[in-house]
């Protein structure tokens, strides 16, 4: 489960470098020199236990018209020798949602300790 890690701080990290682009850093993207530690970290993450399901809904768009939005819900704990570097990220990923969807609420989640 640590690659779910991975892109849940990978996207998290990318929203928040989106939404403060500095001139030229290529906004949105996390340079690997400075982040990939943080990346490689979160491979390492692992899934101790969970209480999820996946669940979908129907909803309308003007421009789509009906679709179907699809994604698990419930909690999960996770584990790792050392998981205080990626807090920061997880923490502001809470606000930033991540994800598919995340405009329409979808990729929310908390973390906790």
């Amino acid at each position: 489960m640590g690659g779910g890690t991975r892109v849940q701080c990978r996207d998290a990290g990318g929203r928040a470098a989106a939404a403060h682009p500095q001139p030229g850093d290529g906004a949105g993207e996390w340079p690997q020199a400075e982040y990939g530690p943080l990346l490689d970290l979160a491979e390492t993450v692992r899934l101790e236990h969970h209480e999820t399901f996946w669940t979908g809904y129907s909803r309308k768009s003007q421009q789509a018209g009906q679709y179907e939005v699809e994604g698990f819900i419930g909690q999960a704990w996770y584990a790792g020798d050392d998981l205080r570097p990626l807090l920061p990220v997880l923490w502001l990923g809470q606000w930033l949602h991540i994800g598919k969807g995340y405009v329409i609420g979808n990729g929310r989640y908390t973390a906790g300790a």
